[in-house]
């Protein structure tokens, strides 16, 4: 099990609050960009050893010339710790409901993401939303043409997610000083 240290479980409590926070107002979603990235290395189910602000990846001048650091639909560009490969990444901010939930992501709205991130330099190809939203049954049907899957991510579950397995390991009986042992150890 991968061990969150301290910094890195501040990280994650600092975006869940972040979360809590934003997702009761209307935004324009840059904030979740800047929370993906800063927290998608801390999350050990996504597999993400470095994540990139589309702007900020220093890799994008020599993968994609003719580009410039102006959003084309690929908000954050991650790197898998597993194996290096890349994965693209949208961000949908929603104003979410008591329940945590919010308005579908529409076609016309991950249009420009679907096309930008269909090459084959991504392994992945995610959307990132801050909580329960679906994907538009549009947007369903066109995957269903498509040879390259779209993942939806609530990045608000897995940084919960994170946090409790992280509480959980750190109340471990192996975990904490033995009381026997009178070395001190």
């Amino acid at each position: 099990m991968v061990m969150l240290d301290t910094s890195a479980a501040k990280i994650v409590d600092d975006a869940i609050s972040e979360i809590d926070e934003a997702s009761t107002q209307g935004t324009d979603g840059k904030w979740l960009e800047y929370l993906t990235a800063r927290a998608a290395p801390h999350l050990k189910d996504w597999d993400v050893d470095k994540a990139w602000l589309w702007g900020d990846w220093g890799e994008r001048e020599d993968r994609f010339p003719n580009t410039t650091n102006q959003d084309i639909g690929i908000d954050v560009v991650a790197k898998r710790r597993s194996d290096g490969e890349l994965i693209a990444i949208q961000c949908k901010s929603r104003r979410l409901d008591a329940e945590g939930r919010g308005s579908d992501i529409t076609k016309r709205e991950a249009d420009s993401f679907l096309s930008s991130s269909a090459g084959s330099i991504w392994a992945e190809r995610w959307i990132v939303t801050n909580g329960d939203a679906k994907l538009s049954s549009n947007i369903e049907q066109t995957l269903s043409m498509s040879s390259k899957p779209l993942k939806l991510v609530n990045v608000r579950a897995d940084l919960a997610s994170q946090r409790q397995i992280t509480q959980i390991a750190e109340d471990c009986a192996h975990r904490q000083p033995d009381v026997d042992d009178e070395s001190g150890k």
